[in-house]
């Protein structure tokens, strides 16, 4: 069974992280903070 993805998108400031948090606890689904993904390097591909 594939789940959906949803991505949110606004500036900072406007409750991305809060929303995502919320619909994640609501629907079941993962929640994944791109942002802290990247700064961790994981999806840096290195040589």
């Amino acid at each position: 069974m594939l789940l959906p993805n949803i991505l949110l998108t606004g500036t900072p400031g406007v409750g991305k992280t809060t929303l995502g948090k919320e619909l994640a606890s609501r629907s079941g689904l993962k929640y994944i903070n791109v942002g802290d993904l990247a700064r961790e390097g994981v999806m840096v591909r290195r040589n």
